[in-house]
């Protein structure tokens, strides 16, 4: 009996234990149906990015429940940094914010990203021109979507201007050597001393860009001693003060916050489209308003002159494990109403004219970012080579035309110099991709 009630014990546990692995099978299965799908999302930017961006991925979660973004991010310094090593160990997120620059180091051949389009049929491309997808496009594959684009612009203060009786805007540089002379003896009507600004002029004159797409340099020596002497007649004419005004009253800071800005001594400025609202935003609390001439030119120019260059790519990691739902998400703040007004102007206006459309029925686009859009339209301009932005390349330009701008080298010695560094840079930075 004995063995008989052991073995009916046994039967019964075993059924038991039948049953709890059945249910735990079964809630097993029911959690995996309610557990998400989880991507991530890394950007860099200040706080406005942030709220924005966070605000969008909380309108992308409610509406898709089933799928779970996790957010990384942080200010700029050390993103780079951050952004080589994940991608050197393949630990990148599912989708990130990516500088233009960068794809020349992660993915050369077009390679190192997943290519969008395979994914034509979630991610709608029907905003954006061929011309502004070429940005991310490598070898064929589309390794990026642009957020929007740069392009290089003079913008001044309207009202100063105007006290002064300059109420038409000079259409060429000799006009503005013009304006100088009218405006008081420490007022300045444009800022710059940047190689970029520079080179705007010498593309005028030439049509070609300083740098090729492979990062051969398009210029001559003349080309580059003609530039440096054309900014140094503008220092000498008023038109900008020198590198070492610069240096010594505003150093490595932005201008826009300046009280020299503010108070109109420093009429106008030479700079990206990007920044605009911020000088803008900074200019209304004095009253005054920031506006936007036509682009300067030089006599027979052969192109307008203004640098362009794209914004903040979006890419997805060939690592992905959930690149459909990646896609998605690309998708929605890009083209969903509610994910393009979450995102809103914080990296700018976006170049997606569907984007443009829902931000500016919505109020979120103000008259300076309208009045740059047109700008663009209208500026033909040249696309900047992606070797231009990377560290090495611009740290090469820039200590040469501190030199020069501070007296120290001679134009002649200047362009000589650029020649040199630049193409030493450029062969360092191809020797590490290839």
């Amino acid at each position: 009996m004995l063995s008989k009630l052991k073995k009916a014990s046994l039967v019964v546990a075993a059924a038991l234990t039948c049953l709890t692995l059945v249910a735990c099978g079964k809630s097993s299965s029911s959690s995996d149906k309610s557990d998400k799908v989880t991507i991530r999302f890394s950007w860099w930017g200040n706080d406005d990015r942030h709220k924005d961006t966070l605000k969008a991925i909380k309108a992308f979660e409610k509406k898709n429940p089933d799928i779970k973004v996790k957010a990384e991010y942080s200010g700029w310094d050390g993103f780079d940094q951050k952004m080589a090593t994940q991608v050197s160990g393949g630990t990148e997120a599912d989708v990130m914010q990516i500088n233009y620059d960068w794809y020349l180091n992660f993915s050369p051949n077009g390679q190192g990203f997943a290519d969008l389009n395979k994914y034509k049929n979630i991610i709608d491309l029907s905003g954006y021109s061929k011309e502004i997808l070429k940005a991310g496009n490598i070898d064929g594959k589309l390794n990026g979507i642009p957020h929007g684009e740069n392009t290089r612009v003079i913008a001044v203060n309207k009202d100063i201007l105007n006290k002064y009786g300059i109420t038409e805007y000079p259409k060429t540089w000799t006009g503005w050597e013009k304006v100088a002379k009218t405006l008081p003896d420490d007022y300045y009507p444009i800022e710059f001393s940047s190689f970029l600004d520079i080179i705007c002029y010498i593309t005028q004159k030439t049509g070609k860009t300083f740098l090729s797409e492979d990062g051969k340099i398009n210029y001559s020596q003349q080309d580059l001693q003609d530039g440096f002497d054309w900014y140094q007649q503008m220092v000498d004419s008023g038109v900008t003060p020198s590198r070492k005004w610069v240096m010594d009253t505003i150093g490595h800071d932005s201008i826009a916050t300046t009280k020299e800005f503010l108070n109109g001594k420093l009429t106008g400025f030479f700079d990206w489209t990007a920044v605009l609202n911020s000088f803008s935003t900074n200019l209304k609390q004095t009253g005054m308003k920031l506006d936007i001439p036509p682009f300067p030119e030089v006599e027979n120019a052969k192109s307008d002159g203004a640098i362009k260059k794209p914004t903040m790519l979006f890419s997805i990691s060939k690592h992905s494990q959930h690149p459909k739902e990646a896609a998605k998400f690309l998708n929605f703040i890009l083209n969903d109403p509610d994910g393009v007004k979450a995102m809103g102007t914080s990296r700018g206006l976006p170049v997606n004219t569907k984007a443009q459309a829902i931000l500016e029925k919505n109020g979120q686009v103000d008259d300076i970012t309208k009045k740059a859009i047109n700008y663009s339209k209208n500026t033909t301009g040249v696309m900047e080579s992606r070797y231009m932005e990377l560290s090495q390349i611009a740290t090469a330009y820039n200590d040469v035309t501190d030199s020069f701008g501070v007296g120290k080298i001679s134009s002649k010695e200047a362009a000589k110099e650029i020649i040199t560094k630049v193409n030493a840079a450029v062969k360092q930075v191809k020797s590490k991709t290839n």
